[in-house]
């Protein structure tokens, strides 16, 4: 009965995961600098990692829940909070963590290269030059 929710689940899980991993190898291939796929490998293995944490953890907690439905009045406890209830505040809120520590921490390598920095300073110079300029009543030319 509860199998169509953890399916569900992991299957949102499966999106979210796998539409941060395509965006930002994407970026990454189409920023001029000559990456592949294959050079790629670390990042997407990061994100690997990350999508079989969170799977993990929902599916812990979804087992969880499940137990305590079948033994509804012995509950099992981790600290003072029920099995499942512990696992959705320190596993599945917790867990988007580590992608927020994968951006952080390799922001300047995956997110924003040298490469694309330095071709973001050239556009900006390039619409400066561009930028009509305006007279001395504040009128543009």
């Amino acid at each position: 009965m509860l199998l169509p929710g953890w399916f569900l689940g992991a299957t949102i899980i499966a999106i979210f995961v796998s539409l941060l991993t395509w965006a930002t190898v994407r970026s990454l291939i189409n920023d001029g600098s000559g990456k592949t796929l294959t050079s790629l490998g670390p990042l997407v293995g990061a994100f690997l990692v990350g999508g079989i944490l969170f799977e993990t953890v929902f599916t812990l907690m979804f087992l969880a829940y499940r137990n305590s439905l079948e033994v509804p009045k012995n509950p099992v406890f981790i600290g003072s909070f029920p099995a499942a209830t512990w696992w959705l505040l320190f596993g599945v809120w917790m867990v988007p963590a580590y992608f927020i520590l994968l951006y952080v921490v390799f922001f300047d390598s995956w997110f924003l290269p040298p490469e694309t920095m330095t071709r973001f300073r050239k556009l900006l110079v390039e619409n400066k030059s561009a930028a009509p300029t305006s007279n001395s009543q504040g009128q543009l030319d």
